[in-house]
């Protein structure tokens, strides 16, 4: 009897291992196909742009000028007379410059710039001032050598009144000294124009035609 039911088992143990083996393989393929079937979806991902930043307005800032227009002028030569004649043009200086500062910022302008104005000047060019004191007693130049080189009497007299204009520009009464290289200036140029010192500016209108 065992024998004749031995049969009978193992086909019945088949049985059951191939019904599961088929579930199984219909639930792996029933998977699959969800997976492979289903829409991919991609995550809703909203971009959202930061608010800018508002700059800050930028402040411009002006330049603080130092400089002060002075009552100083540099003086040159006029070309619209036929007779010997002064245009003025003004300085500027530091506001902390003294009365000495601000005469020696005007001549230095007047010996190493040219004017820009019609006009022209009658000092030689490379002409230095070496030195200038302000006192009581009036205003006190040293000049270069170069001062007193070149040119007829028109042009030495020409020169005489620019230096003294300029130097006397703070205070039309002041009396100016001018000396070269140290010495005090007696004569000018190869004419021997005398100078009485102290120059002022009615000694020099009282001898050359303005």
């Amino acid at each position: 009897m065992s024998n004749n039911n031995q049969p009978k088992s193992i086909g019945f143990t088949l049985g059951i291992i191939t019904a599961i083996l088929i579930a199984g393989t219909g639930a792996a393929w029933w998977a699959f196909q969800s997976l492979t079937s289903s829409p991919t979806r991609s995550p809703n991902l909203e971009t959202v742009n930061p608010s800018p930043i508002p700059e800050k307005p930028k402040v411009v800032q002006k330049p603080q000028s130092n400089l002060i227009q002075s009552q100083a002028k540099v003086y040159w030569l006029s070309p619209k007379s036929d007779h010997l004649d002064f245009v003025a043009t003004s300085v500027s200086v530091q506001k902390s410059a003294n009365k000495d500062q601000v005469l020696q910022t005007a001549l230095e302008q007047l010996l190493s710039q040219t004017p820009n104005v019609p006009a022209s000047t009658a000092i030689p060019m490379g002409t230095q001032l070496l030195s200038l004191k302000v006192n009581s007693q009036g205003v006190y130049l040293n000049l270069s050598a170069t001062f007193t080189q070149g040119g007829g009497s028109e042009s030495m007299a020409g020169r005489l009144g620019q230096i003294l204009y300029t130097a006397s520009s703070l205070d039309p009464n002041t009396p100016v000294w001018i000396s070269v290289e140290g010495k005090p200036l007696e004569t000018l140029g190869g004419e021997g124009l005398m100078i009485d010192q102290p120059i002022t500016r009615q000694w020099f209108k009282e001898n050359f035609e303005m």
